[in-house]
C-alpha cells in the first residue's frame, strides 16, 4: 500500500465533504472528523484511531458479559435459572478467556494466544455441559449457537468501537 498523495488525500476530502452536504447532522459530523483525519499523515492518522481504538475495545468487551449473559438465558430457557447465574457464568468465561490470552498478547506470540482462545472454548463448553446439566447433543449446539452469535455481537461491537474511535480521533 502506497501512502496517498497530496492530491489523492484532497479529492478525499472533496468527496467527504460533498457526502456530507447531502447527510443529516449526525452523518455530516462524522464525516467531518473523517475528513479532519485525512487531513493527517496516513501514519499518525493510524496510530491516533489505533489508539482510539484501543481506548474503546475494554467498554466493547465489558458490555459483551451482559449480552452473552442473555444469549445463555434464551438457550438455557428450561434451566429455570435468574439472569444473575447467567451474568457470573458469563462474567467467569470471560474472565477465564482474558487470563488465558493474556501471556500470549504480552509475548506477543500469536499461537499462544489461539492456544488461550481454544482452552477457553473447551472449557466453556465443559462447564456449560456441567453448569446447565443437558446432555452432550444439547449442550453441543446451545455451544455453537453461542459461540455463532457472540461472535458476531463481539464483530458488531468492534464495529461500533472503530466508528467511535474515528469519531473521537
Amino acid at each position: 500500500p502506497h501512502a496517498p498523495s497530496e492530491a489523492e488525500r484532497a479529492e478525499l476530502r472533496r468527496s467527504l465533504e460533498a457526502s456530507a452536504a447531502r447527510s443529516t447532522a449526525p452523518v455530516r459530523w462524522f464525516l467531518g472528523r473523517a475528513a479532519a483525519l485525512a487531513e493527517l499523515p496516513p501514519e499518525e492518522a493510524a496510530r491516533r484511531f489505533g489508539q482510539e481504538l484501543l481506548q474503546q475495545a475494554p467498554r466493547v468487551l465489558f458490555l459483551l458479559v451482559p449480552v452473552m449473559a442473555a444469549l445463555l438465558g434464551l438457550l438455557f430457557r428450561g434451566a429455570r435459572r435468574y439472569f444473575a447465574e447467567h451474568l457470573v457464568f458469563a462474567l467467569h468465561a470471560q474472565a477465564l478467556g482474558f487470563a488465558l490470552a493474556t501471556p500470549g498478547v504480552l509475548l506477543d506470540v500469536d499461537p499462544l494466544v489461539g492456544l488461550g482462545s481454544a482452552a477457553t472454548a473447551v472449557h466453556l463448553l465443559l462447564a456449560m455441559r456441567r453448569v446447565y446439566g443437558l446432555a452432550w447433543g444439547a449442550t453441543l449446539w446451545r455451544f455453537a449457537v453461542l459461540g455463532a452469535l457472540y461472535l458476531l455481537t463481539l464483530a458488531l461491537g468492534v464495529a461500533a468501537a472503530a466508528l467511535l474511535a474515528l469519531a473521537l480521533v
